[in-house]
């Protein structure tokens, strides 16, 4: 499934997060933390990695060829980037799929701890230098997270929903976001709140300068084809930034 992320100042889609989930014949839909934990105990997160890249690649292949120029952010263990063999493999599958690199996002979930350092640092550099965007996902709810900041090579900052959903209740949630925030501004990097799901969190984040966010506010996981009929209705009513230029000047009269 895929949930948009929006630009949070010109409200406008940028891009999507492929989220996986399980469809069950009985249960119906299940999340991640149905199914997620017994993938790690029984080593299948490496499979399922390459799966959910291989169909969010083949589902940007689709979106570009309508001319949707959107980034896709797709989430990697710590499993993945030390498996052997890793990167021949990455160029294979994007070859075949003639991925547009650099509208890939790729999310290390910093609650899973990297063991070599080094070693990952080599990984993603690589990675980044084959175009991709490296996002340091649920940032403040793991272990190590301050260690991977300072010595992973990212490009944007993701502040973790437990914080993001509780800032226009919780005086504390909006301390520690706006922190982050500022942090990652200080580190030059692309800041991305996700878990948004009101008006008020929506302004509150806006006024603390974080730039991209996603959530329920905007909309919830969705299937390939509902994002595609869903972003269709969008696209002729979302303004264009020369369109919310001139609605900037219009206000200042």
């Amino acid at each position: 499934m895929y949930q948009p992320k929006q630009d949070l100042k010109q409200r406008q889609v940028i891009g999507v997060e492929a989220l996986v989930r399980w469809q069950d014949p009985e249960r119906g839909v299940l999340s991640p933390d149905s199914f997620i934990p017994l993938a790690e105990q029984s080593g299948l997160m490496v499979p399922l990695t390459w799966l959910v890249l291989e169909l969010a690649l083949a589902q940007q292949a689709e979106w570009q060829a309508r001319g949707w120029s959107l980034n896709v952010a797709i989430n990697i263990p710590a499993a993945f980037i030390q498996s052997e063999g890793m990167l021949e493999a990455f160029d294979r599958l994007t070859q075949q799929h003639g991925a547009l690199l650099s509208n890939i996002t790729l999310e290390l979930t910093e609650s899973v701890g990297v063991e070599c350092l080094g070693y990952a640092c080599h990984v993603l550099k690589a990675l980044q230098q084959r175009g991709c965007q490296l996002s340091l996902d649920d940032f403040g709810t793991g272990y190590s997270s301050l260690s991977q900041l300072h010595r992973l090579p990212f490009n944007e900052l993701k502040i973790d929903r437990s914080f993001v959903s509780s800032i226009d209740q919780d005086k504390d949630a909006l301390a520690i976001t706006a922190s982050i925030i500022d942090l990652g501004k200080r580190l030059g990097l692309k800041i991305v709140a996700e878990g948004i799901e009101t008006m008020a969190q929506h302004t509150l984040l806006v006024e603390a300068g974080c730039t991209v966010g996603q959530g329920h506010y905007f909309a919830r996981p969705l299937t390939a084809a509902d994002f595609d009929a869903w972003f269709s209705e969008y696209l002729p009513t979302a303004p264009t930034p020369q369109q919310q230029s001139m609605l900037s000047c219009c206000k200042a009269f």
